[in-house]
């Protein structure tokens, strides 16, 4: 199980050394490059640690490359991916949390090997999605959706009224905004 996340750019799940090195991730189910035929060491020159910190703390491994399929439709050779071996930093809540890595969807620009194409830039390169772009569905109190490609029409109130945004930098998914308003009060 994966977290598709936005506000970072690398792929990672745990390592076989992750079960007995980080004791909150006992119940994670881990990635073991030796049942990969594809799996394959970064070259000599790469690079080869891994290390990200969250607002929780740092989460470190190794970085590799493998075959990488989401949802059974998408799949990216050669992916770099990172085995990480200590989830310490992040506490408890990856212990109880319902997922084992993160794939990150931001741009590569802030992955923490920039030499490398992240996940959704490979999938552009390799694989025949209709549109460079992915959505979400945001279930209110129902199922959410994420569809890579493009977006699901059915899953819109006006799919013919979408309001697009440019992205104010490409790095994370930040926005220029006039004004916030909850009810009605106005931020600025």
């Amino acid at each position: 199980e994966m977290v598709f996340d936005t506000g970072s750019a690398d792929l990672w799940i745990p390592a076989q050394s992750c079960l007995t090195k980080s004791k909150n991730c006992s119940a994670k189910k881990p990635y073991d490059e030796t049942a990969s035929s594809s799996y394959s060491e970064v070259a000599p020159d790469a690079k080869s640690d891994f290390s990200i910190r969250y607002g929780s703390g740092v989460v470190t491994g190794k970085f590799g490359m493998d075959k990488i399929t989401v949802a059974d439709d998408y799949t990216v050779e050669d992916q770099t991916f990172a085995q990480v071996d200590s989830t310490d930093g992040l506490g408890v809540i990856y212990e109880h949390a319902k997922f084992d890595g993160i794939l990150g969807l931001a741009f590569p620009g802030i992955s923490r090997d920039t030499g490398v194409n992240t996940f959704m830039a490979n999938l552009q390169d390799q694989a025949d999605v209709d549109l460079t772009m992915f959505s979400f569905f945001l279930g209110n109190k129902a199922d959410g959706e994420l569809a890579i490609g493009g977006y699901n029409e059915k899953m819109m109130q006006d799919p013919d009224n979408i309001n697009w945004i440019p992205v104010a930098k490409p790095a994370y998914w930040l926005i220029a905004m006039d004004r916030v308003t909850f009810g009605d009060t106005v931020i600025t």
